[in-house]
């Protein structure tokens, strides 16, 4: 796997990981006509991605049945959700928020089971998992704290727990009880943790990779150098099959 596969897979994943939060927000909280505009308008262009995604993959694979088979859960994530939910909508009205949840629900979870898929060794890099798992209870804890604390509705508190943890900050809310400031302190040395544990987690999953490839590489290799001892045994079809393999090999090489 190349730098540019690599980054492929990390982009991917953290947009499937985006899917989920937006969805989970979605579903938790009362949002304003205007944030769920703007919430369809995000939903659909990372839709439109992941359908190029995945006919970009299937028309370069060579087996197409094998191909969707393999890939279940992304042509789940590709179904329409919104329309598919808006046409329902147009049926019965009476069971629109049910279907409603239902769907954000299944939505949430596929997207989360393409998150594993594709990020399931990034995460497990430096114990990355815990990392994660212990900054997003602390903000969902945050949150409901400062719900208390200061008086604020979820959605606000949810909000400032995520920017204060990600260290942005925008001072559009702060609190004003010394209990809500130690609260703010907790958040920020837990994003700012988290943001250096991430960083380290990407150097060291690209270079594990790249330890790998070097590896995988010298196996192959020496491979080729124990059958060319033996060449007078060779067909027609080992030579070519090694000068393919080699070929692959020298452009890999040359994509960094």
């Amino acid at each position: 796997m190349n730098k540019r596969e690599i980054y492929y897979e990390i982009s991917m994943a953290l947009l499937s990981l985006f899917v989920v939060i937006m969805s989970l927000v979605d579903l938790i909280l009362n949002l304003s006509p205007k944030e769920r505009y703007i919430f369809n308008i995000i939903d659909n262009f990372i839709w439109i991605v992941f359908i190029l995604d995945y006919v970009i993959r299937f028309f370069k694979s060579h087996g197409k049945i094998k191909f969707i088979f393999n890939n279940k859960i992304d042509l789940v994530c590709i179904l329409p959700f919104n329309p598919l939910f808006k046409g329902l909508k147009m049926y019965n009205m009476g069971k629109v928020i049910r279907i409603s949840k239902l769907t954000k629900i299944v939505k949430a979870t596929v997207f989360l089971s393409k998150f594993k898929k594709k990020a399931s060794a990034f995460i497990k890099t430096n114990n990355f998992n815990y990392a994660l798992t212990i900054t997003i209870i602390v903000v969902i804890i945050g949150s409901y704290s400062i719900t208390f604390v200061e008086k604020m509705e979820f959605k606000d508190a949810l909000w400032w727990s995520f920017v204060t943890a990600t260290t942005v900050g925008y001072g559009d809310i702060s609190p004003k009880t010394g209990l809500g400031r130690i609260i703010a302190v907790i958040l920020t040395i837990i994003g700012i943790s988290f943001i250096s544990m991430l960083t380290g987690t990407i150097a060291t999953y690209c270079l594990n990779k790249r330890k790998f490839r070097r590896s995988y590489k010298r196996i192959i290799i020496e491979d080729i150098k124990d059958k060319l001892d033996n060449f007078e045994n060779l067909t027609n079809d080992d030579i070519k099959n090694m000068f393919d393999v080699l070929i692959t090999l020298k452009r890999d090489n040359t994509i960094k």
